[in-house]
This record gives structure tokens, sequence and C-alpha cells, in this order.
């Protein structure tokens, strides 16, 4: 599929220049050390905008395989 070249949505510019800041901060890092540095990051994000997490039981699938 062919990408339209052009000015990009501000939501999605903002959500780019987010990813692009995130690899040159962790670029020369392990992935063991991207993985530490994102839980801090996230741990940091949890506490600034007060999100919980929530434990929820498993949901049950109910998917029937269809018999022709």
């Amino acid at each position: 599929m062919e990408e339209v070249l052009g000015e990009m949505d501000p939501i999605e510019a903002e959500v780019d220049a987010i990813r692009q800041r995130l690899w040159e901060e962790t670029k020369d890092m392990t992935t063991e050390e991207r993985w530490a540095y994102m839980k801090k990051r996230s741990k940091i994000d949890y506490e600034k905008f007060h999100f919980k997490f929530v434990s929820l039981p498993p949901v049950k699938s109910y998917h029937r395989v269809r018999e022709d």
C-alpha cells in the first residue's frame, strides 16, 4: 500500500514526536535496560495522572468453530 505524503494529523505528529524522542533516549540501551527505563517512565506517568492498575479475572471465550 502506498502511503500518501503530506501534512500529518496533529495527533499523529505528536505521537511521532514522542516516538522519536523515546528512540533517541533509548537507542543505545540493551533490551533489558530499555524495558527497565520504560517501566520507570510508565510508573511516573501512572502517578502523574492518577492511573490505577486493575486486576480483572480472565474472560471466558465462547467462540465456536463453524462447521459447514
